[in-house]
């Protein structure tokens, strides 16, 4: 039960973090900025999770990273 429990989780946040770089905006700033900071935010945001036995791998909090984007001054389409 527990591991159906973990790998819900783990699903939920993927499909929560599929949103993207196209959804933060940010007034005179280029593509590249943007792209650069949103994979430095992408990075912060990453999470360990265990789904189960000797298996771990990273995913994106999508809270963190949307915290970490406004940080920067981003907006999102999603708010």
């Amino acid at each position: 039960m527990r591991r159906i429990w973990r790998v819900g989780i783990v699903a939920a946040m993927c499909a929560a973090c599929s949103a993207g770089l196209g959804e933060y905006a940010k007034p005179d700033v280029s593509d590249r900025q943007r792209a650069t900071d949103y994979y430095d935010c992408r990075r912060d945001a990453s999470v360990l999770v265990s789904p189960g036995k000797g298996m771990e791998q990273y995913v994106i909090d999508p809270t963190r990273l949307h915290t970490c984007m406004s940080a920067r001054g981003y907006t999102s389409g999603s708010q």
